[in-house]
């Protein structure tokens, strides 16, 4: 369904609104495709304990990662309860901001990021499968200037 979409929608439209379509679809079949695999976690909470992962001392809170992950505090708490249910982290409050709780990897995290990331890296190798590199290169400078430019209509209503 979504191959008959993509090319009625490239001859029918212009490309800045099929791009903006395509990053909706892309989105949502990325994650469908992705969390078909019988993983521990699911993409989302594999990404999110790889950023938690990603910090050595200075554990993020949950505003924090919020605000990386661009979504709400209340979507990355969830993701969080189910990690620290699976016992992959440990949510703990600041010990200077009684108000913020941070988030660490447990000792089990870092063997299922081993494990699931061998999935993920065989999955984005796929699904970039026949782009070249510089076509990697445009998509992922056009992709840096369209993050900057969300993050500046926060104002925008």
């Amino acid at each position: 369904m979504a191959n008959r979409l993509l090319k009625h929608m490239t001859g029918a439209i212009e490309p800045i609104h099929f791009i903006f379509g395509t990053l909706q679809i892309l989105a949502n079949r990325i994650q469908v495709v992705a969390d078909r695999h019988k993983a521990e976690v699911s993409l989302k909470q594999f990404l999110l304990l790889m950023i938690i992962i990603q910090f050595r001392e200075d554990y993020p809170t949950l505003s924090e990662l919020a605000e990386e992950m661009g979504t709400s505090r209340q979507n990355i708490k969830q993701l969080a309860l189910k990690l620290q249910a699976k016992e992959l982290i440990t949510i703990e409050k600041d010990e200077r901001d009684t108000r913020a709780v941070r988030l660490k990897p447990s000792p089990g995290a870092t063997e299922i990021f081993k494990e699931e990331k061998a999935y993920q890296d065989l999955f984005i190798e796929r699904l970039y499968e026949g782009l070249s590199e510089e076509e990697i290169k445009c998509l992922a400078k056009g992709l840096y200037k369209m993050l900057v430019n969300i993050s500046h209509m926060d104002d925008l209503k």
